[in-house]
């Protein structure tokens, strides 16, 4: 018989009940008076700490305000007016003694002129009360801020705090006028002091605070971010104020000074004792003590009480159900006490046991009925105990899927014969899964396993949990779902493998499904981002993927087509492909599948061997024209220098403006071939860092001189970066391609504008263009107001020779010129343009740290000397003109047009050559050649090679050879001058 644990079971239930409930009341007001109390008396010690923070920093304020008054005192002063511009040592042994730095209580002094430059400074140690060494951080510091050092007016007085890398200083500074205040403002003097130990003891003393002050770094940071502090208003500047409860007795607060550029400089704090804190915490504990002793109170009188009134009576009628219960008898009745709720719970149990007597009797007829229909279903059912998990009853189909009588499965384990897999884990009873229609297995009498569908159910009766399990034969149904996914591993192992681009798109366009090669293809990392997107974002136009699908409603299937598709980043990507169409039984199109291979590499290296072997056309012809051009060129600028230098007389002015005006179309021609061997990258640049904004500011200047006024240009210049580069070559690019625009606007005006600035190029940009790395760079945008480039023209502005302008405009080498030196950079230059809306140009060139190298053109006399020096050339001309200009400059020379008998001479006078001077090209012996001779004599006089070009060598190659100079042709006088010179004293000197 089972013991009534009524009692019990409600007595502990209700204490708990009544004990969580007072003290969750309890509880909540404690911690509602304990924030009340807290904040509140916290609230009053923020007041008190603000007010005394403003008490600080009105003091630091008054002593900044007493340096404003000094300063104010001196600088309008008639002596101070002298000094500034004397420096009289009169003044600072008068004036700048150690009583005037006590007296006034400063550490330094410091004296500027008009042109804001320090003539004079004087730094005080007020402690050791001696004249200590200037500060140089205090000098760059004030001179950082300009504003401070300027004056409108002889009365304006400045004032503020500066900041240094250990200690800061409150500075003044005032115009340094006469007593009168009239004449100009000849300077600024300024009065510092150092916000040191000293001067904070003395500022702790005056407030009677605890005061501590330290340079503000990141790490303060945190105390002053938006919603954390407080401010107070001090004119003209509201401060931020911050606290930090550090402990239960100690409370400190900050606040932030900043220097003369707003920017946070200095941190003062204060700590200050927590007695409000302490008084509140001792009334709110008493008050908590109060409030538990009353809880206490409450729970024992509420249970007493319900005890008392419905307990005890709640108690024998547990006791009274309990002995029906365990009798199983439903004809016995409880004793109905008093009317009341507890009375009418009895009344109500004796009615169900009625009830369940004549239940009881249905029920009977109810199971033989039930048994009848459950034998007669074609599907297994079973039924089972939850507690004991036996069989208690299977009916005709089951015993015939499990291959067993029926009798030989009830009282048995159900896992003995259904799911035998779970034996120790059912996951109905011991997981609370829900079994519908859940795949399992039946163990058949021959020991193998037969697939059914099974569906659990669970439900009472008598008080008995039983679970109703129903199941199905499954043995066709698995083997035909095993063959179709096989069939489709297979498919889709080939389709997620294959290299080629695999798509299925709908006839409406969405992309239905894809493989990581299509994906990859367009940029993406997983078919996942894609699937589901129109194929019209794939098409350069949404016209193309139209036409598209007409072609393949036409012929339902499209092999080898070539066409362009657009990468996620935008740039293009040639594929060819296979489009095939699927069509249901009427005709239509469902749904296109599509192959693709990306072809993108193949046809931009066709594109690239095309733009090469322009390239090498160009250079070919370039370098070899280049060496006859300059030798002729050589003997008009020679000949012409040496007419020159002899027409010295008055009567032949006329003539010597002719030969000027031949020596600069001379220059025009030389420098014609530099632009044609930079673009054929034969000669050799010297590259040095280089200001662009500075190039562009000169560039600006030259082509507003050449552009009508009708054309506005509009320079936006905000940063300064530097590349290294070859300065004529720079200048050359940005000229060309500022004149380009600017004739492109000449007819109906417009605007140019040009800009630099500074740019960090990702990865996402140099995947995009591969020639680049990522990192700095500078770029220039040189933008027109014009009628804008045709499309067609577009793909060919950069090659040689091709030119939209009339004859006698322009060669068709600018452009191409401009693409060969930033290329040769590193750099990359990109074009767009559109018409009716002009065309943008925009160059990006790897920036440098550095400074531009400003070279200084100082105008030197031509020097000259008396040295042998052996000149070698196979055109007659050029020989005798260079025997001439050398001459001229008194050395001794001797001439040779023919190479081997040069080297002749030279080996027969080894001894009395001081210089050798040949030409590169030359038949029997090039230079290099003769200078390979000479290496082998035992003591071989320097040589320097002239040449057209370089041969597609670098200096270095011809000095491994024993060359010391090398000179591109045509050589000018002065140039030819100097190298032979530098070149005699060096080793004259060695």
């Amino acid at each position: 018989m089972r013991k009534p644990t009524l009692q019990l079971g409600i007595l502990y239930k209700t204490l708990l009940i009544v004990s969580v409930l007072l003290t969750v009341l309890i509880l909540s007001s404690l911690l509602y008076s304990h924030m009340m109390m807290t904040g509140r008396f916290q609230q009053m010690e923020f007041n008190e700490a603000t007010l005394n923070l403003e008490r600080v920093v009105n003091d630091i304020s008054t002593l900044e305000s007493k340096l404003k008054t000094l300063v104010g005192d001196w600088a309008p002063w008639d002596d101070t007016y002298i000094f500034v511009r004397e420096l009289n040592p009169a003044y600072i042994e008068k004036n700048l003694s150690t009583n005037s730095f006590q007296t006034l209580g400063i550490h330094f002094m410091l004296f500027f002129n008009n042109s804001d430059e320090l003539v004079y400074s004087r730094f005080f140690d007020l402690e050791q009360a001696q004249k200590v060494a200037s500060d140089p951080r205090v000098l760059f510091g004030v001179q950082s801020f300009a504003h401070f050092l300027h004056f409108t007016s002889p009365l304006e007085k400045k004032s503020g705090l500066l900041r240094t890398a250990t200690t800061p200083a409150l500075i003044a500074s005032a115009p340094i006028a006469t007593s009168s205040y009239d004449g100009p403002i000849h300077g600024t003097l300024v009065f510092g002091r150092y916000l040191d130990p000293a001067t904070v003891n003395q500022i702790s003393s005056q407030s009677r605070l605890p005061i501590t002050t330290e340079i503000f770094t990141k790490e303060h940071a945190p105390l002053f971010q938006e919603g954390q502090h407080h401010q107070f208003s001090i004119s003209p500047t509201p401060l931020p104020v911050a606290f930090r409860i550090k402990d239960a007795r100690t409370l400190q607060a900050f606040t932030l000074l900043k220097d003369l550029g707003n920017t946070p400089t200095v941190v003062v704090s204060l700590s200050l004792k927590r007695p409000l804190f302490q008084q509140g915490m001792a009334i709110w504990r008493q008050h908590a003590i109060f409030l538990v002793a009353i809880g206490v109170f409450c729970i024992l009188a509420l249970m007493l009480l319900l005890n008392r009134l419905i307990l005890s009576r709640l108690t024998r009628l547990s006791k009274e159900v309990a002995n029906i219960a365990s009798a199983g008898q439903s004809a016995l009745r409880v004793s109905v006490p008093v009317n009341d709720e507890i009375g009418s719970l009895a009344q109500g149990i004796n009615d169900m046991l009625a009830s369940l007597q004549s239940l009881q009797r249905l029920q009977a007829k109810n199971e033989q009925h039930l048994t009848s229909i459950i034998n007669s279903i074609d599907c297994g059912i079973m039924l089972v105990d939850a507690q004991t998990r036996k069989i208690i009853s299977i009916n005709r189909a089951g015993a015939k899927l499990a291959g067993r009588p029926a009798d030989n499965m009830i009282g048995k384990t159900c896992h003995q014969f259904i799911c035998p897999r779970e034996r120790h884990n059912c996951p109905v009873l011991d997981e609370g899964e829900q079994v519908d229609l859940s795949e399992r297995v039946i163990l058949l009498a021959d020991g193998s396993t037969l697939p059914v569908l099974k569906s659990v159910a669970r439900i009472e009766r008598e008080g008995q949990t039983l679970l109703v399990e129903s199941f199905i034969d499954i043995r066709n149904i698995k083997t035909m779902q095993a063959e179709l996914l096989a069939s489709e591993a297979k498919y889709r192992r080939f389709f997620e493998e294959d290299i080629t681009g695999n798509f299925i798109s709908s006839r409406q366009g969405t992309l239905l499904d894809c493989n990581p090669a299509f994906a990859q293809m367009l940029g993406y990392d997983s078919p996942d981002e894609i699937i589901g997107q129109p194929m019209t974002t794939f098409y350069r136009t949404p016209e193309r993927r139209h036409f598209l699908l007409q072609r393949i409603m036409e012929k339902r299937k499209l092999e080898g087509y070539e066409g362009v598709l657009r990468h996620k980043h935008g740039q293009k990507i040639y594929i060819i492909c296979n489009l095939i169409g699927e069509f249901d039984d009427q005709g239509r199109l469902q749904f296109i599948r599509g192959y693709m291979f990306d072809d993108t590499k193949r046809v931009l290296l066709e594109k690239e061997i095309r733009q090469t072997q322009k390239l090498e056309a160009i250079g070919t012809m370039a370098g070899g024209i280049a060496h006859d051009f300059n030798n002729i060129l050589a003997g008009i600028i020679g000949f012409t220098e040496i007419v020159l230098r002899d027409l010295n007389s008055e009567e032949h002015a006329k003539s010597c403006s002719n030969l000027e005006n031949i020596l600069r179309a001379g220059e025009r021609a030389r420098n014609l071939i530099e632009k044609m061997l930079t673009f054929s990258r034969q000669n050799e640049t010297e590259c040095q860092p280089v200001s662009l904004a500075s190039t562009l500011d000169d560039v600006l200047q030259l082509i507003r001189v050449s552009l009508p006024p009708s054309i506005t240009i509009i320079p936006e210049i905000s940063e300064h970066p530097v590349v290294q580069a070859d300065p004529i070559q720079m200048h050359q690019v940005l000229m060309n391609l500022c004149t380009n625009a600017g004739q492109a606007m000449k007819e109906k005006g417009g605007t140019l504008t040009v800009s630099l600035e500074k740019r960090h190029l990702d990865t996402d940009f140099t995947t995009r263009h591969p020639e680049l790395t990522a990192g700095e760079y500078a770029q220039i945008t040189i933008k027109d107001t014009g009628q804008g480039i045709e499309e067609h023209i577009l793909e060919r502005i950069f090659d040689p020779f091709f030119t939209t302008k009339q004859k006698g405009e322009g060669t068709g080498l600018g452009l191409s010129m401009v693409h060969g030196i930033v290329k040769a950079m590193y750099g990359l230059i990109t074009v767009d343009s559109q018409l009716g809306f002009g065309t943008s140009i925009t160059l990006y060139l790897p920036s440098i740290h550095g400074e531009e190298i400003m070279q200084t053109i100082e105008r030197q006399a031509i020097p000259t000397g008396h040295e042998h020096i052996v000149y070698v050339d196979d055109e007659r001309f050029l020989v005798d003109i260079g025997t001439e200009i050398l001459r001229g400059l008194g050395y001794q020379v001797t001439g040779f047009a023919d190479s081997q008998e040069a080297l002749a001479y030279l080996l027969a006078h080894e001894s009395s050559v001081d210089l050798v001077i040949s030409d590169m090209t030359m038949p029997k012996l090039t230079g290099i050649e003769l200078a390979q001779q000479l290496q082998k004599t035992g003591s071989p006089p320097p040589i320097i090679i002239c040449t057209g070009h370089n041969e597609g060598m670098s200096k270095d190659d011809f000095f491994q050879h024993g060359v010391q100079e090398l000179l591109l042709k045509p050589v000018t006088a002065n140039k030819l001058a100097q190298v032979v010179r530098e070149l005699l004293d060096t080793q004259n000197h060695d």
